[in-house]
């Protein structure tokens, strides 16, 4: 397992199999590059794929009734803009609307950069480790759609599974150039979620929740987003708008294929970008898993 953290998945299939159509589908399966011991197992993680029931917001619902029964209160809607310190060491932390909370431990579980760049002092973080944190390649996030369809559970054609892959028949073209941004969709790795076959409560009675996930860049450029539109309210211009939608159109297109007359029975429409991750989440370029996986980056 050790030796294998340094092998790339893609280096490790090529070694043990002769059919490329079989490495390029177990190797999509994976973050681009990521080593062989956790792409490995993936494979398995997709055949024996769980969906909480009440979806995954029951699960941070649960943590919360947890801290409230046991006397803790939450803030909700409150950003934390810096960690205090004292002698070195954190005291508490301060919001964006000025109001601060003493605590003799601080525990941050939020983007890396966000913390050492912008939530402490310069003189607390070492330089060195600045640059690494400045200069370190993101691991991909994610475009999401959001559907909710005027299709009975009865009538998905989906061979009675609530998650699916789509896997194309060639490689996508290298997303890194903007204007190839829908070309790359219509060519790339899918999944398409149905959460109301596994839990019939997360849609309205006749109807279903489907949910679109494909990977994305995160560099906000690809996505016609400006540093001057990095951490205001709303969404960036018109030019980031339309390519949101292009591309939602393109995963719809591609999901009507498995969803027969999709596009004409829905009801509800979200599409989330790498830069609505990043708003939400506060995760540079709305990253998934953080650091990239891919081998010397």
């Amino acid at each position: 397992f050790a030796r294998l953290l340094s092998t790339p998945i893609e280096d490790y299939l090529e070694q043990r199999l002769s059919q490329p159509e079989l490495r390029r589908i177990l190797g999509m399966m994976a973050y681009r590059g990521t080593p062989a011991s956790f792409g490995l197992s993936f494979v398995s993680y997709f055949l024996d794929y769980y969906y909480p029931e009440g979806g995954v917001q029951a699960i941070p619902d649960a943590l919360a009734s947890l801290i409230e029964e046991k006397g803790g209160r939450i803030e909700y809607r409150a950003l934390v803009e810096e960690i205090m310190l004292e002698e070195g060491r954190a005291c508490g932390v301060r919001l964006a609307d000025g109001r601060t909370f003493r605590a003799p431990f601080v525990i941050n579980d939020g983007d890396a950069r966000r913390t050492y760049l912008k939530m402490l002092p310069a003189s607390a973080v070492p330089a060195g480790w600045r640059r690494r944190l400045e200069q370190a390649e993101l691991a991909e996030s994610a475009f999401t759609v959001f559907l909710g369809v005027d299709i009975p559970s009865e009538e998905l054609d989906l061979a009675g599974c609530h998650h699916l892959l789509v896997l194309p028949d060639s490689g996508p073209p290298d997303p890194g150039r903007p204007g190839d941004m829908e070309e790359f969709y219509r060519c790339s790795f899918m999944e398409i979620s149905a959460p109301s076959l596994h839990d019939p409560a997360l849609a309205p009675p006749g109807k279903s929740s489907l949910i679109l996930h494909a990977l994305a860049e995160p560099d906000l450029s690809y996505w016609k987003v400006e540093e001057g539109d990095i951490g205001g309210d709303g969404e960036p211009g018109p030019a980031y708008r339309e390519l949101k939608e292009k591309v939602t159109e393109v995963l719809v297109a591609k999901a009507e294929r498995y969803v027969p007359g999709l596009s004409s029975r829905i009801e509800v429409k979200l599409a989330a970008t790498p830069y609505t991750h990043q708003r939400y989440t506060l995760n540079s370029g709305g990253t998934t898993v953080g650091w990239t996986y891919r081998q010397g980056r």
